[in-house]
């Protein structure tokens, strides 16, 4: 399907698919200019089964009207029982939305109990325009027990006023997302949230939600699983955190019951330079399993003096069980990681016991003194031996 598109509706192109099987192709499409819509939108409702191939599609100056909420560049979404298959390559998408706009460039959305499986290679995004909800891409499980897989690979992102990437698993019954990264460089998010009252430094963000991070990930369904898989990627720049991990299911949120398995493994990547944490793993309410892994990637130098923090929030959060590996622990990380320029905290009544041996401090002997925070008695953060020498993966030394 070929198209030059820019007239005033919902979308350049739209494809449905309620019943049967469909298989579409959408390519070297230049879809820009639109006063009010989205560029280009596949869905599948009801028991739709839909493949789609979406390549080599420039989509550019796209506007947000008064009449709508949010547009998007590229958008996949799945509801009731319908399954999709989504492969992207090739697509660019640049200066798209409008002062204040929820522009989200590329929006990944299963709900209710749809499959939707995406991949996204050789992408690049560039200059967001809008509000703090303006997104390279936001991948969100709106509602249900919807199951869903992206994967984005050999990808660039820069140059954003608020997440670049999002995961939100908002489930309500056994959901699952899983992310995975590989070679994707994320630079320059342009808009601050701050943190909120219980972060270092205190803040007055009162959501880990379009707060400027490179990666923001969500928790908040009941028994949902949200994996993340990052290797070999890069986020600097990041004008608030670089990876922010937030379970969160309020009282009245998404289903009965809290969240329940939240998984990390981050490998010869590098969050760096953050201006506030490189890497928070934030347990608001009460989790089942938390597994961490990160392994020769560099975590160093944040604008606040903090690289890691593990935090549970006191009277709210728990954690049945918790792995958390930065080297030498049960996860088999070899550590090898970058960790100096900034501390190390185990925050708040955590529980948690943190490996974070064979890492570079910046000197052979070790942490400098105060950089690891250890602040409930019985619970460690174990960090010797040391490495005697930085290893490849540091930016810096």
């Amino acid at each position: 399907m070929r198209s030059d598109w820019s007239p005033r509706r919902w979308a350049g192109i739209l494809i449905d698919t309620g019943t049967g099987r469909n298989s579409v192709s959408i390519s070297n499409n230049y879809v820009h200019d639109g006063a009010c819509g989205d560029g280009i939108d596949i869905r599948g409702m009801n028991t739709g089964d839909i493949s789609v191939d979406i390549e080599y599609n420039f989509v550019t100056r796209l506007a947000q009207c008064s009449s709508v909420r949010t547009i998007e560049g590229i958008g996949t979404q799945v509801t009731g029982t319908s399954r999709l298959r989504a492969t992207l390559f090739g697509n660019t998408e640049a200066n798209n939305g409008s002062p204040g706009a929820n522009m989200d460039s590329l929006f990944v959305n299963p709900a209710e109990a749809g499959v939707l499986t995406e991949t996204i290679d050789h992408n690049v995004y560039m200059n967001g325009i809008g509000g703090a909800s303006t997104n390279g891409m936001e991948f969100i499980l709106s509602n249900g027990s919807a199951n869903a897989k992206v994967a984005i690979s050999n990808s660039f992102f820069q140059n954003n006023p608020g997440d670049m990437l999002e995961e939100f698993n908002r489930g309500g019954a056994g959901s699952r997302a899983e992310l995975d990264l590989d070679n994707v460089i994320v630079e320059a998010t342009t808009f601050t949230g701050g943190l909120p009252v219980y972060g270092d430094p205190s803040g007055a963000a009162s959501s880990p939600d379009n707060t400027g991070e490179c990666l923001g990930i969500g928790s908040v369904g009941a028994n949902d699983t949200t994996i993340l898989v990052m290797t070999d990627s890069s986020f600097t720049g990041c004008d608030n955190n670089g990876i922010e991990v937030t379970n969160n299911h309020p009282v009245t949120g998404d289903g009965v019951g809290n969240p329940h398995t939240i998984s990390l493994d981050i490998n010869h990547s590098t969050i760096s330079g953050s201006r506030y944490y490189n890497l928070w793993v934030n347990d608001v309410t009460p989790l089942t399993n938390l597994r961490v892994m990160v392994q020769d990637s560099d975590l160093s130098v944040s604008g606040s003096g903090v690289a890691v923090a593990f935090d549970m929030q006191p009277g709210t959060g728990g954690t049945t069980s918790s792995q958390v590996d930065l080297g030498g622990g049960a996860l088999g990380s070899a550590g090898r990681n970058c960790i100096f320029g900034g501390a190390i905290y185990n925050l708040e009544a955590t529980g948690y016991n943190v490996s974070a041996e064979h890492n570079w401090w910046g000197t052979a002997s070790g942490p400098p003194s105060g950089t690891v925070i250890e602040s409930e008695p019985g619970f460690k953060i174990y960090t010797s031996p040391f490495l005697q020498q930085p290893p490849f993966a540091c930016s810096a030394d």
